[in-house]
């Protein structure tokens, strides 16, 4: 039999799941990138993990936290992003609840210079001093020295 016109249907919304039972319910982690990396001194990346349920459903509303064993060698905020550092191997720890994943990064000496660019081995600029003086100066980067001529 339909309602009567006059019912109002009460509509009763559920709560949304606790921390604690949205970390229960995670079953793994799949890591992106995925796999093994090796990275260059002061190359950024962003990490993240994809929590899954038992039927391979995404998990919402809960995100994996990161961690690093050595910080001199990449350091991981939180929530992922990282910054490759001095050379050398580390592991990054991914962990929503019970569940931990592990990925290996290998830092190698990088050739960018400290803004994320390539450095230019040499530039040459002219600089006028007065009308009839014009002396040129070559400006060249080894390593992290600057050679003045």
């Amino acid at each position: 039999m339909p309602p009567s016109p006059g019912a109002i249907a009460v509509v009763t919304p559920r709560q949304p799941p606790s921390r604690q039972e949205l970390e229960a319910s995670v079953a793994s982690l799949r890591m992106v990138p995925e796999g093994d990396l090796t990275l260059e001194s002061r190359e950024r990346v962003l990490f993240s993990a994809i929590l899954l349920n038992v039927t391979g459903a995404t998990v919402q509303g809960l995100s994996a936290e990161w961690q690093s064993s050595d910080s001199g060698v990449i350091s991981i905020s939180p929530r992922g992003e990282a910054v490759a550092g001095q050379t050398g191997t580390a592991t990054l720890t991914a962990r929503a609840g019970t569940v931990t994943q592990i990925l290996t990064v290998t830092v190698v000496q990088g050739n960018r210079d400290l803004y994320g660019g390539m450095p230019k081995q040499t530039s040459t600029r002219t600089q006028t001093l007065g009308r009839e003086n014009s002396k040129p100066a070559t400006v060249s980067m080894e390593a992290s020295n600057v050679l003045c001529k």
